[in-house]
């Protein structure tokens, strides 16, 4: 009775235990994404994007109903700002970061849900800024896998769990 008892709750106290290093995982990425280091290189390409934001305003309402000729514009904006000073250097920085959670989730190694609670926003912002950018590079260099993190963790969301 003790064995058929207890491989249940062991096996429910492997699987919290589990749940709690992918939950240590992810919050080591949340530790390096909060590192001054990094911070200065995301505020940097959040900051830059943001001041062009009246630009690609104006853009939008003056060319609304030119969309090819709006749409030429505003990337052109967009790799101007992201080709400009350390935005590179930093573009990098920020794009293997969500490379390497987006894999440390997809293998299971990262918890999806404190994936999503702690890096949905900041995916978003910066998937918002230079979505255009990254489909630009794609497709000027063949390469349909630059930005496929950053893309990854913006798409994540929380899934049913029993821990």
């Amino acid at each position: 009775m003790v064995a058929i008892l207890g491989i249940p709750i062991g096996l429910s106290g492997y699987y919290a235990g589990e749940h709690t290093k992918r939950v240590q995982n992810t919050f080591e990425f949340y530790k390096d994404f909060r590192s001054q280091a990094f911070q200065e290189k995301y505020q940097s390409l959040i900051n830059v994007a943001e001041i062009k934001d009246g630009e690609i305003d104006r853009i939008m309402t003056q060319f609304r109903d030119n969309v090819a000729e709006r749409d030429r514009k505003v990337l052109e904006i967009i790799v101007d700002i992201a080709e400009a000073g350390d935005a590179p250097k930093n573009m990098s920085a920020a794009l293997l970061f969500f490379d390497g959670l987006a894999a440390c989730v997809s293998n299971g190694l990262c918890d999806r849900n404190a994936a999503v609670a702690l890096f949905n926003v900041p995916s978003r912002e910066l998937a918002s800024a230079y979505g255009p950018y990254i489909l630009y590079i794609r497709a000027k260099y063949q390469n349909g896998k630059y930005g496929t993190g950053l893309f990854q963790t913006r798409a994540l969301e929380t899934e049913w769990s029993v821990y």
